[in-house]
């Protein structure tokens, strides 16, 4: 047997054995020491069998080299000695030459082939079959030019192959042994020192119970601490926290079993009381079951059925128990909800009679399918309600009627009163401008002041029955909302002339032009709060001030305040000022009058308008009070200056009252003018002297409490470059004859205040014009200005059915420069509709033949001009339906009688002015 053979033999009884001893030791392994012998074995073999594979690979490419080496040292030692020995034509040293291939084991076989015999040479032992391929050369001639034949050899591969193989199978057995030895001694160790200590580890987990915690986890035999050793050490921490977790659960089970002995009792406790509750309840209750059957009952439930007892109702169907709704239609609805309140349900009594209840119902228990099997149902008794019931609302129609009567009864004394009540304060209004002595004076102002404190208390009255009665109603419309706080200031002007007071009125430059909402009512609350300022303040000033606080969108809420210097009111009284009949103190009344209405109807007002009103005050410190209203953005909402010549004018203004010096630098400024504000004679003319550019207008605001300077135009138009400046003068009270006396002191201009932001806009522009004109044009006045810039108000009718209002109405119109047309009801005046262009028509309402609201509506079907008139509701029904009756109708504005020559004066501004406009 040759070498090789006998190493391939020792290989395979050495892998036999092996495979004997793995398989008896395999035995004996546990799970893990089994997996992980496996995969040892597993990767050694593939291992092994990849280093032979790469280093027979390596031997072959070795064996072709050297084959190729062979080849190469043939031809160079025998090539030319070939050639050589063809070209003598000696064969005996051409064969000579062959047979020394034997020393090149790689030469399977060679042939020579020329023009001579074919010579050749073949490896003694050799395979000559083989499959080889043959490898030719070309013998060549010494001189290199001529071919003597050529030279074909044959390489022997498969001795190479088999050469190859054997040192293959030699380098796989040293290499599978050395492997397999490497892994027993690797898998030995990992037995000894890991496999064995975990199946011990696996083996106590495995036997371990409550009886065996107290022992701890087996430690591995060595002395280095590694992992295995802090897992078993985990491992007998684990048993001893469960330990401790077992002696804790028993006490909790103990103490478990006790609290569940305890609330056992008090369970039982509770359903004794339960059903204590059940039997005693007034509430009748039941449970019934899917279809409506009635599986309990209480008492009080048998009582309602008149049942003698609860047990003979136990069974009951619906049919027997309920007579509506139908117990399907409440079924169907306990599935979807699950439960509900509130519900009319009508029980059949015994006695045959139907018992009206409010139910209950909730769901007890479902089934599988989710529906409804066990369901709880509790009911009231109604009857006693029902009854109530129909008392209050026999009460509420009764209440109804009579405050219908009531309000019925209040507008029709509205207007029986207003009507002569209209005559009385125009007259007194006409007697002013006569020749009166002082004494017949004082009794012309008691008049008006007694008629205008019975048109208040009158107004008072009517607007709380309104409120009580939750029949206020608001009207939303566009409308300016400076104007109004300006002729609200008109309104109570004279008053607050007679006592002495200063009126102003600031508006912050935030506040829109234009604003959505109910103007009637909004004049109403400051009306009332300038008159309590007024009545009690003796003397100073009164500010309204109106700001924004906050936008949004198409909202805008505004606060306006109005603050005195007058008595005060103490904290005490504050509390109680805003709730009807009450005022700061008893004596009140007697002192100053008044029913203690005007606040609570304030106070209604701002919270219909979704608003708040407060007072800030201290007694002999004066008041303050406020109110924030909601109004809607209107068309406009910013102030364009009408007049570009008053952009960056330069006006000085003098006046010692800090009020209105803030009036006058609001309004300029938002004119575009630059304002230089000063408070004494003296401080002006050093002004004049200092101040560059000249000043191009000057204002100098008279106090109620002042003299007219008629030194001052004099000593201004002295100065260089004030030569002809414009001067104008504004007072708070206009005696007769101041007028004349300021225009021969030198003033351009003589405004009574309070003056409208118009008004001064357009008076400005004017004493501007003026400059450089002669000094012969008339006193500029607020009635001139209105002239000048408004309409000649020629052609007004007024549609009056009571005679002395007509003279009243007539002798007003007249007054204020108006030509009057009277008719006597609606049908002479849509006869003069037909036949006249008038600029405006005062309406009456309420008229026999043909009344003002159908007038109205025949003028409206006029063409042209005639039917597109301005009309004034001039009513003495004062309540806002009215209003709305009146614009409904096709009027365009609304008058209230009785009729105040202000008011009057600012609705003919108001409609004469829009009509010039157009």
């Amino acid at each position: 047997m040759a070498p090789c053979d006998a190493s391939i033999g020792s290989f395979y009884l050495s892998q036999k054995w092996l495979n004997c001893w793995i398989s008896n030791y395999m035995l004996n392994l546990g799970t893990l020491s089994k997996y992980l012998f496996t995969k040892i074995l597993l990767y050694s073999v593939v291992l092994s069998l990849l280093t032979s594979l790469v280093n027979g690979w390596i031997s072959y490419q070795d064996g072709v080299s050297r084959h190729n080496s062979q080849v190469q040292a043939v031809l160079a030692a025998y090539q030319s000695t070939l050639s050589k020995a063809i070209w003598e034509v000696d064969y005996d040293a051409a064969k000579a030459h062959l047979s020394g291939l034997e020393r090149f084991s790689a030469i399977l076989s060679a042939k020579i082939i020329s023009v001579g015999p074919t010579l050749s040479y073949q490896k003694k032992g050799a395979d000559l079959q083989q499959d080889s391929p043959i490898l030719t050369y070309q013998l060549m001639a010494q001189d290199g030019r001529r071919n003597l034949g050529r030279w074909e050899i044959r390489l022997d591969n498969k001795s190479l192959r088999e050469e190859v193989w054997r040192e293959a199978l030699r380098f796989a057995l040293i290499v599978t042994t050395e492997l397999l030895l490497i892994a027993v001694l690797i898998f030995w160790l990992f037995r000894r020192n890991i496999s064995i200590p975990i199946q011990a580890l696996s083996l106590h987990v495995q036997t371990m119970n409550e009886s065996r915690l107290a022992l701890p986890a087996p430690l591995p035999n060595e002395k280095q601490r590694h992992e295995i050793h802090q897992l078993a050490e985990g491992i007998t921490r684990l048993q001893h926290d469960l330990l401790a977790q077992f002696s804790l659960r028993d006490a909790n089970a103990k103490e478990l079993a006790e609290h569940r002995d305890q609330l056992n009792q008090l369970l039982l406790q509770q359903e004794h009381q339960l059903d204590v509750v059940l039997h005693q309840m007034a509430d009748g209750g039941a449970v019934l079951s899917r279809q409506g059957q009635i599986l309990f009952a209480n008492p009080a439930w048998s009582n309602m059925l008149n049942s003698p007892s609860s047990h003979i109702l136990i069974g009951s169907w619906p049919l027997q128990w309920l007579y509506s709704p139908s117990w399907p239609s409440l079924y169907e609805r306990l599935n979807q909800e699950g439960s509900f309140t509130g519900e009319s349900l009508f029980l059949n009594r015994i006695d045959l009679d139907h018992l009206p209840v409010e139910a209950s119902f909730s769901v007890l228990e479902r089934d599988a399918q989710g529906q409804a099997s066990r369901i709880q149902i509790m009911v009231r008794d109604l009857t006693s309600r029902l009854q109530t019931e129909r008392v209050l609302i026999e009460a509420k129609e009764a209440a109804l009627l009579a405050s219908q009567a009531k309000s019925a009864f209040l507008a029709n004394m509205s207007h029986e009163i207003r009507t002569p009540l209209n005559a009385v304060l125009g007259f007194a209004s006409l007697l002013v401008d006569t020749q009166l002595d002082e004494q017949q004076q004082q009794y012309i102002h008691n008049i008006r002041a007694s008629g205008t404190a019975l048109l208040m208390l009158l107004n008072d009255v009517l607007d709380f029955s309104k409120i009580e009665a939750g029949q206020l109603q608001l009207e939303q419309i566009d409308y300016d909302l400076r104007s109004l706080l300006e002729d609200t200031q008109d309104i109570v002007a004279a008053h607050a002339q007679n006592k002495g007071l200063e009126l102003v009125c600031l508006v912050d430059a935030s506040v829109p032009l234009s604003v959505v909402g109910d103007p009637s009512r909004l004049r109403q609350i400051l009306i009332n709060l300038l008159n309590n300022a007024l009545k009690f303040t003796p003397s100073g000033e009164i500010i309204t001030r109106a700001r924004v606080v906050s936008q949004h969108a198409d909202r805008v809420r505004v606060r306006i305040e109005v603050k005195d210097n007058g008595i005060g009111i103490s904290a005490e009284a504050q509390s109680l000022l805003f709730q009807p009949f009450h005022q700061a103190d008893a004596s009140t009344t007697r002192r100053f009058g008044g029913t203690g209405l005007g606040l609570s109807i304030c106070r209604r007002l701002v919270q219909a308008m979704n608003g708040e009103i407060g007072v800030e005050s201290q007694l002999g410190a004066g008041a303050l009070f406020w109110f924030e209203i909601e109004l809607g953005l209107g068309q406009r909402t910013e102030y364009v200056q009408a007049y570009a010549e008053l952009n960056d004018k330069v006006v000085f203004v003098l006046s010692p009252s800090v009020g209105n010096r803030q009036k006058l630098h609001d309004d300029l400024e938002l004119m575009h003018c630059k304002t230089i504000l000063v408070d004494s004679d003296v401080a002006l003319l050093a002004l004049m002297q200092s101040h560059q550019p000249p000043a191009d207008l000057i204002m100098v605001d008279l106090p109620i409490t002042m003299e007219m300077n008629t030194e001052l135009p004099g000593k201004i138009h002295a100065v260089p470059l004030y030569a002809q400046i414009p001067v104008l003068l504004s007072v708070t009270q206009g005696a007769v004859g101041q007028g004349a006396l300021a225009e021969r002191s030198g003033y351009t201009a003589y405004l009574t205040k309070p003056i409208h932001f118009d008004a001064l806009q357009k008076c400005l522009i004017e004493a501007l014009n003026r400059v450089g004109q002669p000094t012969s044009a008339s006193l500029l006045t607020v009635h001139r200005i209105a002239e000048l810039t408004a309409r000649q108000r020629s052609n007004i009718l007024l549609v009056e059915d009571n005679l002395m209002n007509q003279k009243v109405g007539v002798l007003l119109l007249e007054k204020l420069g108006c030509r009057v047309d009277v008719a006597n009801n609606g049908l002479e005046a849509v006869a003069a509709a037909k036949t006249h262009n008038y600029d405006l028509i005062l309406m009456d309402c309420q008229m026999p033949e043909l009344d003002g609201y159908d007038a109205t509506r025949q003028i409206r079907t006029l063409a042209g001009a005639q039917g597109s008139v301005p009309i004034v509701a001039l009513t003495a029904n004062a309540f806002a339906e009215d209003r709305s009756r009146c614009l409904a109708a096709g009027m365009d504005d609304f008058m209230a009688k009785p009729i105040q020559v202000d008011s009057l004066n600012s609705m003919l501004n108001k409609w004469l002015a829009e009509k010039a406009a157009d």
